[in-house]
């Protein structure tokens, strides 16, 4: 159950709830989504439907703002993602502009310090999670970009294990 407004900001609202089943306090987040934006899974669907390949400019043109996005989160803002797939990226299907979306499992990677190795979907888990690598780096997004790139181009998820 909603207590109240504890948080604002553009992209959406966190509510103080209670849990009616523990009487555990949680936050609730509603996103709120710009309905210019496609999910970029979905976009990959409706050419799959179609049984048509992506055309490749669009392929390059969103590997592109990808990598770009991940350059500027890793190298200015010193954040890993974590969880880069296709149904965290979302295009603008006028602009094909492209923008990397849920932040939830991002964190700032402290050399030396373990993190989690059970993050990222499982089709797009770079092999240092597999087998459980409790210290990485921000490459683990780079090599999830790769899995995208490949399912962008073929129209099936990249199985890398």
């Amino acid at each position: 159950m909603a207590e109240r407004v504890i948080g604002q900001g553009s992209f959406g609202v966190v509510f103080q709830a209670k849990c009616l089943e523990t009487s555990e306090t949680v936050a609730i987040k509603k996103v709120l989504q710009d309905k210019r934006y496609k999910n970029l899974h979905r976009v990959i669907r409706h050419y799959n439907k179609m049984n048509q390949r992506m055309p490749l400019i669009y392929v390059k043109l969103y590997t592109y703002q990808i990598c770009r996005a991940l350059a500027y989160i890793h190298r200015t803002v010193g954040v890993c993602h974590r969880d880069i797939k296709p149904q965290n990226l979302l295009v603008n299907p006028h602009t094909h502009q492209l923008k990397i979306c849920d932040f939830g499992s991002a964190k700032v990677l402290v050399k030396g310090e373990p993190n989690i190795s059970y993050i990222c979907s499982r089709y797009y888990r770079a092999p240092e999670l597999i087998f459980g690598a409790t210290e990485y780096t921000t490459a683990i997004d780079i090599w999830s970009a790769g899995c995208v790139l490949a399912e962008l181009l073929t129209g099936q998820a990249f199985v890398s294990w």
